[in-house]
């Protein structure tokens, strides 16, 4: 669309007879659909596993490695 307004005019919109005229809303409007489709799929699979894991007891949960820690060296 910038090149459009910066004045190339046609040739910013690529694509020419019937089924090619309105292409270039496709790379904006494709983006957009999949990742609300990807958030719709990433909660439909995960999003329960993970609620469920919240739901439970403290002392049933698996133990959460703890990242970043560095281990004592020689019982320091």
């Amino acid at each position: 669309m910038f090149t459009w307004l910066a004045g190339w005019g046609d040739l910013a919109f690529p694509g020419a007879g019937p089924w090619f005229d309105n292409y270039w809303w496709i790379p904006i409007a494709g983006p957009l659909i999949g990742g609300v489709v990807g958030i719709c799929i990433y909660d439909l699979f995960v999003g329960g596993v993970l609620t469920a894991r919240l739901a439970r007891r403290p002392e049933e949960r698996e133990p959460t490695p703890e990242v970043g820690r560095v281990p004592p060296e020689n019982g320091r």
